[in-house]
């Protein structure tokens, strides 16, 4: 199983229990709203970082170059996944024309988003969407959160691939925010 840690909305904020709560992740993927470099320095410390630039972010933070989408391969076992990694994303269901573009030109398996600074993942047309949260400054009602993806092979012949989602609660130690989901990438 490979382990990778979802973070976006930091806006200028890095939350100690990150290093805890990321610990053993092979890469740490931001979606946006980064908020300063100090941020991204403090999560290369914990594993990897890839971020994108979110729309309060500059293109440039302190040696790191912010793409606004970033496609990656994740590796599960000795497979991988196409993911895409952007920070507005539109409506799920309803994505902007950019994101909309991406996807098409793209086509992952994995569809990666901030922005919103609410939890989220489900499967939308063989798509696995997911958004981290915000792991910034409280906003509104919504929890402050990060995420742990988990990427799994399901067996030779079937070419599947297992992912769960962990939603982590940052006000709560890093508790869990609901179930783990868990989903099958074909």
């Amino acid at each position: 199983m490979r382990r990778f840690g979802l973070i976006s909305d930091t806006h200028g904020r890095f939350d100690p229990q990150l290093t805890r709560l990321f610990q053993g992740c092979e890469q740490l993927l931001h979606a946006g709203d980064v908020g300063g470099g100090e941020v991204l320095w403090a999560l290369e410390a914990i594993a990897p970082v890839r971020a994108v630039r979110g729309n309060t972010d500059e293109a440039r933070f302190d040696g790191f170059n912010l793409p606004d989408i970033l496609c990656l391969e994740l590796q599960a076992g000795q497979r991988s996944v196409k993911a895409l990694l952007l920070h507005i994303l539109g409506a799920p269901g309803h994505p902007s024309v950019e994101a909309a573009a991406a996807v098409s030109r793209q086509r992952p398996r994995i569809l990666l988003f901030g922005h919103t600074h609410a939890p989220y993942a489900a499967m939308e047309g063989g798509t696995l969407l997911i958004n981290a949260g915000s792991a910034g400054p409280r906003r509104n009602s919504l929890p402050r959160c990060a995420a742990l993806l988990e990427l799994a092979e399901e067996g030779e012949e079937s070419g599947a691939i297992s992912a769960t989602v962990r939603h982590l609660d940052l006000d709560r130690g890093g508790a869990p925010l609901c179930e783990p989901e868990h989903f099958t990438l074909r």
